[in-house]
């Protein structure tokens, strides 16, 4: 009974071990464990007779903690699944993004080659804490490679990319796995206080790259103390509040250069008509055609009356230009 008693102490603890490492709740686990142990001191103070009535109980506590460790191992199980999964699908969006990162090239906009150079440098630091991250392996590898896209998406985003619906939503999709990833690893008991380190440093060299001050960069992260993933996306959203702003003034200037450059085009086209060679041989042949029929330009003497007696006046003249026969 004694040896029964230890292997069943011996595999509740194991269980509890694992299901805290996991996350799970391991209070049923645990006791079932003190019973085992309050049985054990019992025995070792206990009468013939009184282990003799203590035969049954032993029994009962035995089955009832392999059942326990049954459930617990189960639980443990599924925990290390599903943080397995997390983690799988946090680095496989992390390493299709920077695979296809030069694709989004042509929407960066820069402010000065500097800027530009700040962004590339920024770049090639991800990516090598992205390879680090999968050389690394295991949850704490796949969410080092998953920030590091992150990271990489939200500055794409800022710096010209949240133009484009398509890329906003990869940038989602990123923040959710690693968001997911980083929440599964805190219920297993996992630190991920260097992740949020480096976030909030990534965060910082990307706002700096948009001319925000260290106080205002403060005030942002003060405001998310415990994530600061938080932090990360609260700007991609008063980056891209800030964008359509932009994008709208740019859309005002384009149409009101629109307006004047038609206008001054309307004004070029009525000179060129009136002074182009073909429309000044028209009105030549008007001109003629009235005066062949007599009418003839006040300003000047008609050689003879014409018939209908109507003269052609120019507009400063007072008379009223009509001739009688």
């Amino acid at each position: 009974m004694v040896g029964q008693l230890v292997v069943a102490q011996f595999d509740l603890e194991t269980a509890i071990a694992a299901l805290m490492r996991s996350g799970g709740d391991a209070v049923t686990a645990q006791t079932q464990l003190h019973n085992i142990t309050q049985l054990r001191q019992q025995i070792g103070t206990a009468s013939p007779t009184a282990l003799a009535a203590l035969r049954n109980e032993i029994v009962a506590a035995v089955a009832q903690s392999q059942s326990a460790v049954q459930e617990a191992r189960t639980a443990a199980h599924g925990a290390d699944g599903e943080g397995a999964a997390l983690a799988s699908r946090a680095q496989s969006q992390a390493t299709a993004f920077m695979r296809d990162l030069r694709q989004y090239d042509g929407l960066l906009q820069f402010e000065s080659d500097a800027d530009r150079d700040g962004y590339r440098q920024r770049e090639e630091d991800r990516r090598k804490q992205h390879d680090a991250g999968i050389a690394e392996g295991g949850p704490e590898g796949a969410l080092k490679a998953s920030g590091a896209a992150y990271g990489q998406a939200v500055d794409l985003a800022v710096h010209g990319g949240s133009a484009d619906p398509a890329l906003m939503r990869r940038v989602d999709e990123l923040a959710a796995s690693t968001a997911a990833l980083r929440a599964g690893m805190i219920r297993d008991g996992k630190d991920v206080s260097k992740f949020d380190e480096n976030m909030r440093d990534d965060l910082r060299a990307i706002m700096r790259s948009k001319g925000k001050s260290d106080a205002e960069i403060d005030v942002l992260l003060a405001a998310h103390p415990d994530n600061p993933m938080d932090a990360v996306k609260a700007f991609v959203q008063q980056d891209r509040a800030s964008f359509t702003d932009r994008e709208l003034d740019s859309i005002k200037a384009k149409v009101e250069r629109g307006i004047d450059n038609a206008a001054a085009s309307t004004e070029h086209v009525v000179e060129s008509r009136l002074a182009s060679p073909t429309n000044s041989t028209a009105m030549a042949d008007v001109v003629a055609k009235l005066r062949a029929s007599g009418v003839t330009d006040a300003g000047k003497v008609a050689d003879a009356a014409p018939a209908h007696g109507v003269t052609l006046q120019n507009a400063s003249a007072p008379a009223p230009g009509v001739a009688h026969p």
